[in-house]
């Protein structure tokens, strides 16, 4: 069964061992590991869709203003994708950020 090292930042603090005999490569395993640190942290994954915006990239650091909810709040871009509907072309990313 292989095994995998998964850490962020300095790596101080250390979470349980997973052991799943379905995770059967390395990047399943690297992806679960990722995904429990992100549990762990806190973070919420929101996603969102705004008009074209040129220049965003993913691992960037974005300001949302939210006047639905009447909030502003930061976050760091982990998905971006463009859609075309017709003549107008959307921006939709993914990002992950602290709950309020």
């Amino acid at each position: 069964m292989p095994e995998a090292y998964v850490q962020r930042g300095e790596g101080l603090s250390q979470g349980a061992d997973i052991v799943d005999p379905l995770m059967s490569t390395p990047l399943v395993l690297l992806e679960r590991g990722r995904a429990e640190i992100d549990k762990a942290s806190g973070l919420q994954k929101v996603q969102l869709t705004c008009r074209y915006r040129g220049g965003v990239r993913t691992g960037q650091l974005a300001e949302v203003h939210d006047s639905l909810q009447g909030e502003t709040y930061y976050g760091k871009l982990v998905g971006v994708a463009y859609k075309v509907r017709g003549v107008s072309v959307l921006l939709e990313i993914t990002m992950l950020r602290k709950p309020a």
